[in-house]
């Protein structure tokens, strides 16, 4: 949570990237980075190693094992024996999205996200007691659109739909990056499409 924090404190972007990128980790994690200018990168963290995912065919979709062919390369991949089902649920949710692609909606990802298929262990799962006796479950879905300052979140999701809607106010001149980041021939397509990001 500390590291997560200093990134959201960081003056600019480059230096929240340096903050996840090179602070060390007590264990594995996934980090993602966005800007409302429309950049993201995915960092899945090893506890003294780094590896960036970038969006493919305008998505990154990641569950709990390693996607980096470099992480791949270099470490063993032992996420499975607790969730073997990590290799379905971040295919559901690509495929559901690859499908809308061009005109995903917050509705389209909320959908993906709350997917149920081989439940308990499912993409939105439900309160269950892992072997050794821990319990687990999705604790949220937040779904967020950068450029618009705009979060919803629903603690629970398998238990609870209702989302709280959180706002923020953008400055005038993030707006206006964010408008030039965007290349003259996908300004008109943008207005209809959203550059929306969730979390489950």
């Amino acid at each position: 949570p500390f590291i997560r924090r200093r990134a959201l404190e960081a003056q600019h972007f480059a230096h929240a990237i340096k903050v996840v990128a090179t602070t060390p980790k007590s264990g594995s994690n996934n980090m993602i980075l966005s800007t409302a200018e429309g950049f993201t990168v995915d960092f899945e963290c090893a506890p003294d190693e780094n590896f960036a995912i970038y969006p493919d065919n305008d998505m990154i979709v990641h569950a709990n094992h390693w996607q980096s062919p470099v992480a791949l390369s270099k470490l063993r991949e032992t996420g499975l024996r607790d969730v073997p089902d990590s290799l379905y649920r971040d295919h559901r949710v690509r495929r559901h999205l690859s499908a809308r692609h061009g005109d995903i909606t917050i509705d389209d990802l909320k959908e993906a996200l709350f997917d149920n298929f081989a439940s308990p262990f499912s993409v939105c799962r439900p309160q269950i007691r892992k072997e050794g006796g821990n319990l687990s479950a999705t604790v949220a879905m937040i779904v967020f659109e950068p450029a618009a300052g705009v979060m919803e979140i629903a603690p629970l999701p398998a238990r609870n739909r209702e989302f709280t809607r959180y706002e923020l106010t953008i400055e005038d001149e993030i707006l206006e990056r964010a408008e030039k980041a965007v290349p003259a021939r996908e300004r008109s397509s943008i207005s209809q499409e959203k550059r929306w990001s969730a979390l489950s």
